[in-house]
């Protein structure tokens, strides 16, 4: 006796991918969101570990940090610390910003890196790199946490300097490094929108030779949110809201601009 076996219905079989349709529609910026908040946590970490990377050194040389030399290799963070990491590839780089930018800088040195992209540096076009293992990342350092051969009052140079939880070291960055100064001292003012947008935008222009890569606006993004990972001189590290940078004491007798002045509403998250 032949067992007769009911078939599924075109209009059943429309309903059935309908309803996964809408699931996947219902799940996919849900999922997304967990990815992009997986990578922003991979980035803390790294700049966790860069925190621990420089307590290891300041430990070898009475709490000292490396001094910054400038025209030579002794000026960037990842050729510096060499000695107290593993795998730079697993360091260098926020998960959020791997690909290597295009836009060449007009400094003749490399290519600025962005929200989403890395920074690179043309080794055999400055003689202050060692080699293409520390010319390409995604993280910046402060160098005023170094001793230096100019505002020498400033600078930090030890590892341990008062209010150190607010004193940052190294972060997401468009270039290897940052030396912030004051809008009095010619840095771009913050609360001076159109001025911060121009400035924030040339680092998107090909052969640019914008100076703003010493500036905060070098690292002044929405990476992460409403903005970037920091690890400070206390060796914690945490997210930073863009309009919150310059709170932080960059330098000795940083004038604090609060968040409340600063309007980066034109600025969008990644």
């Amino acid at each position: 006796m032949k067992i007769k076996t009911k078939a599924f219905t075109l209009i059943e079989l429309l309903v059935v991918i309908s309803i996964i349709a809408l699931l996947v529609s219902i799940l996919m910026p849900a999922l997304s969101k967990a990815r992009k908040s997986a990578r922003a946590t991979v980035c803390l970490s790294n700049v966790k570990q860069w925190a621990t990377v420089y307590q290891l050194y300041a430990a070898d040389y009475d709490y000292k940090l490396p001094a910054y030399k400038g025209g030579t290799h002794e000026t960037t963070f990842m050729y510096d610390l060499k000695k107290y990491y593993s795998n730079i590839d697993e360091l260098k780089f926020c998960p959020d910003a791997k690909a290597i930018s295009n836009v060449i800088n007009g400094h003749n040195t490399g290519n600025w890196g962005d929200t989403n992209k890395a920074w690179s540096i043309d080794v055999e076009k400055v003689e202050w790199m060692e080699d293409d293992a520390f010319a390409f990342g995604s993280y910046a350092e402060n160098t005023m946490i170094r001793k230096t051969s100019f505002r020498t009052n400033e600078c930090y140079g030890k590892f341990t300097a008062k209010n150190a939880n607010d004193i940052p070291m190294l972060m997401d960055g468009r270039w290897n490094n940052l030396i912030p100064n004051s809008p009095a001292n010619g840095h771009t003012d913050p609360t001076n929108t159109a001025a911060l947008k121009n400035s924030i935008e040339r680092f998107a222009v090909q052969n640019s030779a914008t100076q703003a890569w010493g500036y905060i606006d070098n690292v002044c993004m929405k990476r992460h949110g409403e903005g970037i990972n920091i690890c400070f001189m206390d060796s914690s590290a945490r997210r930073i809201n863009a309009d919150e940078l310059w709170t932080l004491r960059w330098y000795k007798n940083h004038k604090r601009i609060e968040a409340n002045e600063i309007d980066l509403s034109w600025m969008k998250p990644q």
